[in-house]
């Protein structure tokens, strides 16, 4: 089934990267989930995560993943022990706070710095988005 959803997501946003490539962007997105699930279990405020447009692909693959109900389902049981919950911010949220989003953010990339490395961040920030510029991307 996690095959069926990177594909899905590639066809859907018409992005022209190999599904080698496609994997390992899932495979970050599982280590992004789990920091945010140990995250809350340890009371962390921090336990939040915020996508900005740079990154946006990384919240399209989540939905991708919950339109598979039954995959997701089975994954958040698997390797969480209950369900992850996705509750994004609105628009309207994140301008009315643009001071405060700039600082969450770069709070965000602090905790993925220490929890999952320079590379981690790179690849999310730097490498991805370029890959992921598809038609598409942004037409909801």
């Amino acid at each position: 089934m996690q095959k069926q959803v990177i594909q899905s997501f590639l066809k859907r946003y018409h992005l022209n990267i190999s599904y080698p490539t496609g994997k390992k962007i899932f495979e970050d997105l599982l280590s992004l989930h789990k920091l945010l699930v140990q995250l809350e279990d340890e009371g962390s405020d921090r336990a939040s995560f915020i996508f900005t447009s740079n990154i946006e692909y990384l919240d399209l693959l989540w939905h991708e993943m919950i339109l598979n109900t039954e995959f997701y389902f089975d994954h958040c049981q698997k390797h969480f022990g209950r369900y992850l919950h996705h509750n994004p911010i609105s628009e309207e949220t994140a301008e009315a706070n643009y001071e405060q989003l700039i600082k969450s953010v770069e709070s965000q990339i602090a905790v993925l710095t220490q929890y999952l490395g320079e590379d981690f961040v790179h690849r999310i920030y730097c490498e991805y988005p370029t890959l992921c510029a598809g038609e598409k991307v942004h037409d909801f």
